[in-house]
């Protein structure tokens, strides 16, 4: 259930499906979004507008809650920031969540800088990473917010840690994120 434009699907513990598909086109228009099934293949309905939570999101986590956190990609001029939003388990965004549902991760504003990892660790915590690309240096990024999704200022200088990575190119959708241990990970 993997491919272009179209996420793994994260299982809740109820069963409930959710999945997210972006940058699809279609006759010209964008059908990016996210969405819920029930455990029996029937589309929750009061997820979003007519079962869908419109936005490009590029990665879905589950929750121990049963909650689900969604990562979007956000047009910042010509190019990407972020936003994580938590669906409850009734499918509702959580507005408690973050500054009034969302928390917004700003990058540096160049082209490759782009967050597109998303993980949860056991105490609830969530993980953003991605990739950057500076005038001297060229990386991946993790920032770390606590499970109401207000930033950890405390996680690495300023709540986030930079890894300069050698090369000529930047990192693409390939990089992955993990959480070992109760610590983050980033893997090229």
């Amino acid at each position: 259930l993997h491919g272009e434009g179209f996420g793994p699907p994260v299982i809740s513990p109820d069963g409930t499906i959710t999945y997210s598909s972006g940058g699809t086109r279609c006759r010209g228009v964008g059908r990016e979004g996210l969405a819920q099934l029930t455990p029996s293949g029937q589309v929750k309905m009061g997820v979003g507008k007519k079962g869908v939570i419109g936005g490009d999101f590029t990665a879905l986590a589950a929750k121990p809650d049963g909650s689900v956190v969604a990562l979007g990609l956000v047009p910042e001029g010509e190019y990407f920031g972020g936003r994580v939003i938590r669906v409850a388990p009734d499918g509702e965004v959580a507005r408690s969540f973050g500054h009034h549902g969302a928390t917004a991760i700003k990058l540096g504003g160049r082209w490759g800088d782009e967050p597109n990892a998303l993980a949860v660790d056991g105490r609830g915590r969530i993980y953003v990473g991605g990739t950057f690309v500076g005038e001297k240096r060229r990386g991946m990024f993790v920032s770390r917010l606590r499970p109401d999704g207000r930033p950890e200022m405390d996680f690495g200088p300023h709540g986030r840690v930079f890894v300069a990575v050698p090369g000529p190119e930047p990192f693409d959708r390939g990089d992955l994120l993990g959480v070992v241990q109760d610590r983050a990970v980033g893997v090229g």
